[in-house]
């Protein structure tokens, strides 16, 4: 099938809760992006983009069978600040740049939300949380044989 030209997706603008509104009904509408999040949508997806804890309120108990996420691991900060410049370790770290988004991980709410509007989870970099005990993770080794910190990708399942 291949990648999908942006233009075959339908785009639509769903109404969410805010302060300004108090309908937990999603409508599509023209406004602005203060009131209004984009949603792009195919047959069997729906792709938002948007704060993931304002779209996952608006689900009712256990309405997805599976959440698969790959939340921020919270390392921005710890790359930025590795090694002194000299070693290998060093000069991988300045080559991944820190990003702001990656400084924090998802609070304990996300976690919470998440198990709450679907009945099994995936979370990827899942050793880095505090999660509940589990029978097996998923592990994908990505064949990276350079030194660095994404040769494993580590997966907790409920």
């Amino acid at each position: 099938m291949g990648i999908r030209p942006v233009a075959d997706f339908e785009t639509l603008n769903y109404q969410i809760m805010t302060n300004l509104n108090t309908s937990t009904e999603a409508t599509i509408t023209d406004e602005t992006a203060i009131d209004f999040i984009p949603c792009y949508r195919l047959p069997f997806l729906s792709l938002f983009h948007a704060d993931c804890m304002e779209i996952m309120k608006q689900y009712p108990d256990k309405y997805f069978d599976l959440a698969i996420v790959d939340p921020p691991y919270g390392l921005g900060k710890k790359l930025a600040h590795a090694g002194n410049g000299k070693n290998a370790q060093s000069k991988f770290t300045n080559d991944f740049k820190a990003k702001n988004w990656d400084n924090e991980i998802p609070s304990n709410e996300y976690f919470e939300e998440l198990k709450r509007i679907s009945k099994n989870q995936i979370i990827w970099g899942g050793n880095y949380f505090q999660l509940p005990p589990t029978r097996c993770f998923i592990c994908w080794d990505k064949m990276v044989y350079i030194p660095s910190m994404s040769r494993i990708e580590q997966a907790w399942t409920s």
